[in-house]
């Protein structure tokens, strides 16, 4: 999506996926909980977060969504990479891979 294209004003929800290195499972998600949320918390614009963690004990994939009050507080924090993943230190190593995705918020939730 290119950045013209977003529509100012609206509230965006950014889907960050990770598949664990298996056996570091429990790293990512204490990751996930502490770093990932130091990285966002308190920057003007953040709305809130959500962590998941496999329902299943044999699943790998977690994710990590925060929201946005609208995409100049996302760029805010993320810069001209916003589209790409942030990787803080120590992440690449319990990280087989990862992805991103930002979606607006519909109308009416």
């Amino acid at each position: 999506m290119a950045e013209s294209e977003l529509k100012a004003g609206v509230p965006i929800i950014r889907v960050f996926r990770a598949r664990a290195v298996a056996g570091k499972e429990a790293a990512l998600a204490k990751k996930l909980a502490t770093t990932s949320v130091g990285v966002v918390s308190g920057k003007a614009g953040f709305v809130g977060h959500l962590a998941g963690q496999p329902a299943e004990t044999t699943g790998r994939d977690f994710v990590f969504i925060t929201m946005w009050k609208d995409f100049a507080a996302l760029k805010a924090v993320f810069g001209d990479g916003w589209r790409e993943s942030f990787l803080p230190p120590g992440y690449a190593e319990i990280i087989d891979q990862h992805s991103i995705e930002h979606y607006e918020l519909t109308a009416g939730l």
